[in-house]
């Protein structure tokens, strides 16, 4: 998650993580995931303020793939926002 505000920044971390809980939720998969939300390692870089959504399953085969399918439009073609699966590192 980008934003040159690090209000709206921390804003927005923060609202998709609570999409991701409530989705979560629909599909039944809320008591496999652990999120969490956090300044990234270079809070700043190139002018944009970073935060990370970091989400842990259990079980990543078919639950993450259902998850990403039901994520809000916005979410998915937002560029300031990446989904990294399955990332090597998480700073």
């Amino acid at each position: 998650m980008q934003d040159p505000s690090l209000k709206l920044c921390k804003e927005k971390a923060e609202d998709l993580e609570s999409t991701i809980w409530q989705l979560a939720g629909d599909l039944g998969i809320d008591k496999d995931i652990d999120i969490s939300t956090y300044p990234a390692y270079l809070t700043r870089l190139r002018g944009k303020y970073q935060y990370i959504v970091l989400v842990k399953l259990k079980d990543l085969s078919a639950k993450i793939q259902t998850l990403l399918k039901q994520l809000p439009k916005e979410c998915t073609i937002d560029p300031n926002i990446k989904i990294d699966i399955d990332p090597i590192s998480t700073t």
